[in-house]
């Protein structure tokens, strides 16, 4: 299981009990509520979704996410009553799948309103369950299916605006395809660079544009579930790195531990370029607008031998 949104059990519990007993209490009661009247209500669960869900939905949609600080730790999470009441009244939720946001299966368990649909990014993408990597929202060329399973049920909820709704799907199509082409010249540029990882954030878009992955798999799943890397793993990826055997680290900017500490400061040495990499979309960005920025990072790191060490 991936070390992901690690709940205080026994809060949970309660919260989830309130939810369970009186779900109607939850939803009359004063709480101001974070949804605009006459809209449909989205949950993107991460900021990310929440922002496509939004892109596509305009003035139709009302969408907040849960997990949106990229300051923060996403690996730790605590349910609240505010959250399950939200989840409660939503008609459309968005999440990851893959254990990465597994908690909010049992707010959707407990609440189940008539008219709600969930949307699993990992159903979408048909990744299975023993797929180790859970950062889908990097798959950037697979993102239309995505855009297109939220229209979808967009307009299964709101028939009246399917038009808007199909306009909406093929502006974000459009921006998404620049992506691709963004992509492809890269792959066209650096056609025989490679890079380090401290985790798999960004693996789906370095395998898109043709980066070779020369960190040891065991390493960076380690530090991904929160483990301590075996001391022959730490010594082989800070060896690439000492011995510039590689063209960048890129590294996690939101979650840090002592090897992938330790890997950033050897790089510094070393003078390898270090990029920045977000599992939260960082603020004061849309999703095509983060996903190009990453890119840009990533070319100037290979092209200019600059490093990026925040958006």
């Amino acid at each position: 299981m991936n070390r992901r949104f690690v709940l205080k059990l026994s809060h949970a519990a309660a919260v989830l009990s309130v939810v369970l007993v009186a779900p109607m209490a939850l939803a009359g009661c004063s709480h101001s509520s974070p949804w605009e009247k006459g809209r449909l209500r989205v949950i993107g669960v991460e900021r990310q979704y929440a922002n496509l869900a939004a892109q596509l939905g305009g003035r139709y949609v009302s969408v907040i996410s849960i997990i949106d600080n990229p300051s923060i730790d996403p690996h730790s999470f605590e349910v609240t009553t505010s959250l399950a009441r939200n989840v409660s009244q939503a008609n459309l939720v968005i999440q990851n799948g893959l254990g990465y946001d597994s908690f909010i299966n049992s707010l959707e368990s407990a609440t189940s309103p008539p008219r709600r649909s969930v949307i699993s990014v990992a159903q979408v993408f048909n990744a299975s369950s023993a797929t180790l990597n859970p950062h889908l929202w990097y798959r950037i060329l697979e993102m239309p299916r995505l855009a297109q399973s939220i229209t979808r049920h967009l307009e299964r909820l709101d028939r009246g605006h399917r038009l808007y709704f199909q306009s909406r799907l093929r502006q974000l199509e459009r921006a998404i395809s620049r992506l691709a082409v963004q992509i492809a010249n890269f792959r066209r540029a650096h056609h025989n660079s490679s890079a380090v990882v401290t985790e798999p954030v960004a693996n789906y878009l370095l395998a898109e544009l043709g980066v070779s992955n020369a960190t040891p798999s065991a390493f960076e799943r380690a530090v991904m579930n929160g483990i301590d890397p075996a001391p022959q793993d730490v010594a082989h990826a800070l060896s690439l790195v000492q011995r510039r055997r590689i063209d960048a680290l890129v590294f996690n900017a939101q979650v840090s531990g002592p090897s992938s500490e330790e890997l950033v400061r050897v790089a510094a040495r070393h003078s390898v370029p270090r990029v920045a990499v977000y599992e939260t979309m960082p603020l004061n960005y849309d999703y095509q607008g983060w996903m190009s920025a990453e890119i840009r990072a990533l070319d100037r790191a290979f092209s200019g031998h600059q490093s990026t060490v925040s958006l």
